[in-house]
């Protein structure tokens, strides 16, 4: 019996800014490579090639059964990558980043990076600002025997804990896509292979000011629009990309019902009060991450819950902007 042609094992990922968005960059497997996530056991199959218009014209008028179809236009793909979020393991520099699947799926997510030596060395990661033009990537999935290559590539960002284990980060992205083509997995170098992530156990979570939370779970979205498809009659293929947009960070978190005394998340939301937020994972230097809002509230009622006899609490942060120009609604540092 023949073997058979295509398993569905491996997965790698390429991806690379790109100096103009849309124009493919040159990925090379020793520079561009990202570590991807696939849990315990095989990957997610590749996401199935989208069109804007599918090429149906209609029915015939004469019998009533579907004319032949014309080709398709505007080609696309959404697909998921999802990854560990991990540090460097080392001193940060100008040209020394995080893992890149960290570093560049943040900035295709709608985040600018900026480098500092102070107080520590740091890469910060905060909103790109409006009216600046969002980095877009170049990417490659290799996936069950085929290779698809994309451009103009921007993604939403999300991630929630997984018990006391690592944190796992998603990004749905998309873009713009090539026609498949058979190709087996490149030798693909990947930073900090052997750095093992922080896990969820032992963070630091600080919610207006209370550190002594007892913190069960924490889901955290961005809620990045990506639409809508840029139909372009004009333009080869008919697709001009995707437009990113309003975002909505949020964080969805449940704890031990405390005393009201220590946090009354009714209250706060009653009142519309501000108040930070920060969750920390990880300890070590050059191999943590911090993620909050410097100005957030409670967005929905909060709702009890329990875990047999536990009383537990789920409440939603959501952070918001300082002024209607600032771009401070969350940030994400690793230092």
């Amino acid at each position: 019996m023949a073997v058979a042609d295509k398993l569905n094992q491996t997965i790698g990922f390429l991806a690379v800014e790109e100096a103009t968005p849309y124009t493919a960059e040159t990925l090379d497997a020793a520079l561009d490579g990202l570590n991807p996530y696939i849990g315990d056991g095989d990957p997610d199959p590749p996401e199935p090639i989208a069109f804007v218009y599918d090429g149906t014209i209609g029915n015939a008028a004469g019998s009533l059964a579907p004319q032949k179809r014309t080709t398709p236009s505007g080609r696309h793909r959404m697909g998921t990558f999802r990854c560990l979020p991990k540090g460097l393991g080392s001193a940060y520099s100008v040209s020394v980043i995080p893992p890149r699947e960290v570093h560049r799926m943040l900035k295709a997510a709608g985040f600018t990076a900026t480098y500092s030596a102070s107080p520590s060395h740091q890469w910060q990661f905060d909103p790109t600002a409006v009216g600046t033009t969002p980095t877009h990537l170049t990417l490659r999935q290799y996936a069950q025997g085929s290779i698809y290559n994309h451009t103009g590539v921007q993604c939403d960002w999300s991630y929630e804990t997984q018990g006391l284990g690592v944190p796992v980060w998603t990004f749905p992205y998309r873009g713009l896509v090539s026609a498949p083509s058979d190709g087996a997995l490149a030798a693909i170098t990947t930073l900090a292979p052997t750095v093992i992530p922080p896990v969820a156990g032992g963070m630091t979570v600080t919610i207006n000011s209370v550190t002594t939370l007892v913190v069960r779970s924490v889901k955290y979205s961005r809620n990045r629009s990506l639409e809508p498809a840029r139909v372009a009659l004009n333009v080869s293929g008919g697709h001009a990309g995707f437009i990113g947009g309003r975002y909505v960070p949020e964080w969805e978190v449940e704890v031990e019902n405390p005393a009201r005394a220590t946090f009354d998340a009714d209250a706060l939301y009653a009142a519309g009060t501000n108040f930070g937020a920060l969750f920390e994972f990880g300890a070590t230097q050059y191999n943590r991450w911090k993620h909050g809002t410097v100005q957030g509230q409670i967005a929905d009622a909060p709702t009890p819950g329990a875990d047999g006899g536990l009383a537990t609490l789920t409440f939603k942060i959501r952070g918001y902007a300082s002024t209607p120009s600032a771009n401070d609604a969350e940030y994400v540092l690793f230092n």
